[in-house]
């Protein structure tokens, strides 16, 4: 699917750990208001041989968002899952190894902030 670049308020319907290019993400499916349409982001969780959250990632700022600014010894990645966010929306045109797509597609570029439950 393919969105203008810009700025978007999509509501996370999944989320799901995954090893990619030598690194833990967590991947993160997004839903458009209205519409069946989705595009993916991802949070890094570091290359280590276990996923890590480190205070001040990306991920830790936005799970601290998502709990009302409240810290917990575990941060469960479910937390995501329903809760609306404010995403950077961008286009895909490049694979891993640099060679241009035949299609380009639409990617959450940067999940800028959590907006609600």
């Amino acid at each position: 699917m393919r969105l203008t670049p810009g700025l978007y308020t999509m509501r996370c319907i999944a989320v799901r750990p995954r090893h990619m290019f030598g690194a833990h993400k967590l991947e993160l499916k997004f839903q458009m208001p209205g519409t069946n349409d989705f595009v993916f982001g991802y949070l890094h969780l570091g290359r280590g041989p276990e996923p890590e959250v480190r205070p001040g990632s990306n991920y830790a700022k936005l799970w601290l968002g998502a709990n009302d600014g409240k810290k917990a010894r575990r941060m469960s990645a479910s937390l995501f899952r329903w809760a609306w966010f404010e995403c950077k929306v961008g286009d895909c045109t490049k694979t891993h190894e640099g060679k241009m797509h035949t299609q380009p597609y639409s990617v959450v570029t940067e999940i800028l902030r959590f907006v609600q439950r």
